[in-house]
């Protein structure tokens, strides 16, 4: 079955084989500029792996050609890349399976590539938007993706992850996983912060004394006492959900386990 828009898989790498986003904060760098770049320029989904990045863009190949450059330029300042990037590999995909199968390959970059331990978070990718596990501005490439492909399921998307999320969080998951759920470095000292930090302590609240809380946080006590807004239900669900993926790769659960002697 021909599908009625078109849709191109991008491939882009530097001339040389440096590293894109090696650091957990380049790798958030990255999250928000593919948005910046892409969500009025038909991105549906992205990945990046050591090396390369990978991304799924719909529209016509004026359209991809146009991400891919604005892309490119963005890598390039922002993550401070010493090399350039060679000419965007763009492949058209123009069938609903050839899609769908596009889609699995991209979201599992570091399974295909045998990466090991590289950002088994998945903060370089466009699947924990998809998931309600981080909140950036992401909202248009996601529902690109679920109209282009309204079969697929949150259990498919759950299978991309690489573990499944059976390992209930700790409160330093919380901890951990709020900065990450707004992809940011920290959160201190970033203005879109606050709301993340009214959803962590709707969570840490009767776990953590607020002096624990906020030397974990590098933030001073009084800027905590003044974070006394309603939480917002979308980021609390974001940081329970990011905790679970962390407490998972952590620790595995039984049933992942092999037994002794196996």
């Amino acid at each position: 079955m021909r599908m009625n828009a078109m849709a191109f898989h991008i491939t882009m790498r530097p001339t040389s084989d440096t590293w894109i986003a090696e650091s957990t904060a380049s790798r958030r760098r990255l999250a928000r500029l593919f948005y910046a770049c892409g969500n009025a320029r038909g991105l549906m989904a992205f990945r990046a792996a050591d090396t390369h990045v990978h991304a799924l863009v719909g529209g016509p190949r004026e359209v991809a050609g146009e991400f891919a450059r604005a892309v490119q330029i963005s890598m390039r300042q922002t993550l401070r890349l010493p090399h350039p990037f060679e000419p965007a590999r763009i492949r058209p995909v123009d069938t609903f399976k050839h899609l769908r199968s596009t889609v699995a390959y991209l979201l599992r970059q570091t399974e295909h590539h045998g990466l090991g331990a590289f950002d088994r978070e998945h903060e370089a990718s466009s699947l924990l938007d998809l998931l309600g596990m981080r909140c950036i501005d992401s909202q248009p490439t996601s529902l690109r993706l679920f109209a282009a492909l309204p079969r697929l399921s949150r259990a498919d998307l759950l299978g991309f992850l690489g573990v499944p999320l059976t390992v209930p969080p700790d409160a330093n998951h919380y901890l951990l996983a709020a900065p990450a759920v707004v992809a940011l470095p920290s959160l201190a000292r970033f203005v879109a912060a606050r709301s993340a930090r009214n959803a962590l302590l709707s969570l840490l609240r009767g776990k953590l004394p607020i002096t624990v809380i906020a030397e974990r946080l590098a933030i001073n006590k009084r800027t905590l006492h003044r974070d006394h807004e309603p939480p917002q239900p979308a980021l609390v669900r974001a940081i329970e959900l990011h905790a679970s993926l962390r407490a998972s790769l952590e620790r595995p659960s039984e049933l992942e386990r092999p037994s002794e002697g196996g």
